[in-house]
């Protein structure tokens, strides 16, 4: 009896300790043999555990790139804040092979939580670090990522920082299949000093090419202190030929230039916009567009010798030997910004350029348009030369761009007008200043109105669908019949049991063997 009650004991303890450990977060190393599923539409592979989600970047950065393949995540993961390893790379800076993810990942609604990167990197980073579309769609879809990207002393310049992915775009040799991040959100903190490097930075993206961003999300504040010069947002720290739809930024941005005196850009959507475009192929869109967006964010820059600073878009330029292309485009569409932008420099040669949409539209861009949108927060321009600040747009220097303004309105601080514009002073006859509190309300309530989740699709497949449920056989045979009622239970349906019901089935059943080894010690005795 001894021995039988020694043994029960022994099973008691392995189940209370199976209990405790189930749930559990990520060790910051384990990693599955495998990922369940097909990778087809109908099947697609599962990531179910932190393992799961490691096996992927295992996977991704040792060169499967997933291109045409489906991924589907069916339950919250904790990363325990431990380091992660993005999933995917581009090669940069000597690396041996781009390592892309080229699939398509759903989230299902669920979160990624304990991100935590803290390792000066040499290539793209966030919970993905390099996406690419390859000759079919790729993307991203309906998750939210949680944590913090702590970083110091970045020496790489051509790397993107954010805290859902580095960097996403489509081969800019051949313009590859259309490439999406649907429904995302990132609640991921930012903190960058130190830096010798020029990295793209973003609270939710680093890079953003040809691609298409559309009811995306962030709430993490990023901080940026730089030695050289900055693009950052809270959104994507560049792009070039994308299209933002709906996509909101609540997080804070700050970036503070230092001693250094390099030029610095601050934006709640996007710091800065490059023209790309092959020439003359009209198929490679030139354009980039911002619509429905909101930044609700304070935006702030200073100490640089230049600062441009705005609520969706900071600076522009065209990079003509790298980005070869015909005429480059801009549109504002229905654009609101309730964030205070602030922008300062401490060098009394050069202009601190603030603005509410704008901040600096800069020479090589041929068409501006901003249709409907509205600025409805303080706009400080500090230091400098000369004041550099508008409610729409903080300062227009391309005097060869045409430019459209159709029922925009500011109010705010900056009370002299919308625009303070360099050649183009003819550009304001459409806008209105000032506007009253009745006409303003009406018009942010109007574009809050518009964002709306998305119900796109990627490569065909709807990410908001989980795993289709197993197609059960059909049979001729008929059911048994029985004149027997039904028993009365009052147990609960048999319904497959999650990590919580089974803690407490494991305790349970721990707790009753215990008791089963105290009677059968009565017993004894």
């Amino acid at each position: 009896m001894k021995k039988a009650l020694s043994v029960i004991l022994f099973a008691a303890m392995i189940l209370s300790l199976c209990a405790f450990n189930i749930g559990a977060a990520w060790d910051g190393a384990t990693a599955s043999a495998s990922l369940a599923g097909e990778g087809t539409q109908d099947s697609p592979y599962i990531v179910e555990t932190a393992e799961d989600l490691a096996f992927l970047a295992k996977s991704v950065n040792e060169g499967n790139t997933y291109e045409g393949k489906y991924i589907v995540q069916t339950a919250d993961i904790d990363l325990g804040g431990k380091e992660w390893t993005p999933i995917g790379f581009q090669k940069i800076n000597g690396a041996e092979v781009d390592a892309p993810f080229s699939g398509v990942y759903s989230g299902l609604g669920h979160k990624v939580t304990g991100l935590s990167i803290t390792k000066t990197p040499t290539n793209h980073t966030g919970l993905f670090g390099y996406v690419m579309s390859g000759e079919v769609e790729a993307g991203i879809a309906n998750l939210t990522v949680e944590g913090a990207i702590t970083l110091n002393g970045i020496s790489s310049s051509n790397i993107g920082i954010g805290g859902l992915v580095g960097a996403v775009a489509k081969d800019t040799s051949s313009f590859k299949a259309s490439l999406a991040v649907i429904n995302c959100t990132s609640n991921v903190t930012v903190t960058i000093t130190g830096t010798t490097g020029e990295p793209r930075v973003g609270g939710f993206g680093g890079f953003a090419f040809n691609a298409k961003i559309e009811n995306c999300v962030n709430n993490g504040n990023v901080q940026f202190d730089s030695n050289n010069q900055t693009r950052t947002a809270g959104l994507i720290g560049q792009t070039n030929r994308t299209h933002f739809i709906g996509c909101v930024n609540n997080g804070n941005v700050t970036v503070d230039m230092g001693t250094a005196g390099k030029a610095g850009r601050a934006a709640g959507i996007a710091s800065v916009v490059t023209r790309g475009g092959v020439a003359g192929d009209e198929a490679t869109a030139t354009y980039t567009i911002f619509e429905n967006c909101i930044n609700n964010g304070a935006i702030s820059g200073k100490n640089g010798n230049n600062m441009w600073v705005a609520g969706i878009a900071a600076d522009f330029y065209v990079n003509a030997t790298n980005w070869p292309g015909k005429d480059a485009k801009v549109k504002f569409i229905n654009c609101l910004n309730t964030g205070a932008i602030k922008s300062e420099t401490s060098n009394t040669a050069n202009y601190p350029h603030a603005g509410g949409i704008a901040g600096y539209t800069q020479n090589g861009y041929t068409d501006f348009e901003f249709i409907g949108c509205v600025n409805n927060a303080e706009i400080s321009s500090i230091g400098g030369k000369e004041v550099r600040a508008g409610g729409i747009v903080g300062s227009v220097y391309a005097a060869s761009a045409e430019y459209k303004f159709d029922k925009c309105i500011a109010i705010g601080e900056l009370k002299s007008s919308c625009f303070s514009l360099k050649n183009k002073a003819d550009a304001l006859a459409t806008s209105t200043a000032n506007a009253d509190a009745a006409t303003i309300i009406a018009a942010v309530q109007a574009i809050e109105a518009l964002i709306k989740d998305s119900t796109a699709t990627i490569a065909g497949f709807d990410p908001s669908k989980g795993v289709p449920a197993p197609v059960v056989p059909e049979t001729t045979e008929p059911a048994p019949e029985t004149t027997e009622p039904a028993p009365e239970t009052t147990e609960p349906s048999q319904s497959e049991p999650t990590g919580d019901s089974f803690v407490i089935f494991a305790v349970i059943a721990a707790v009753s063997l215990i008791g089963v080894a105290a009677v059968a010690k009565r017993r004894e005795n």
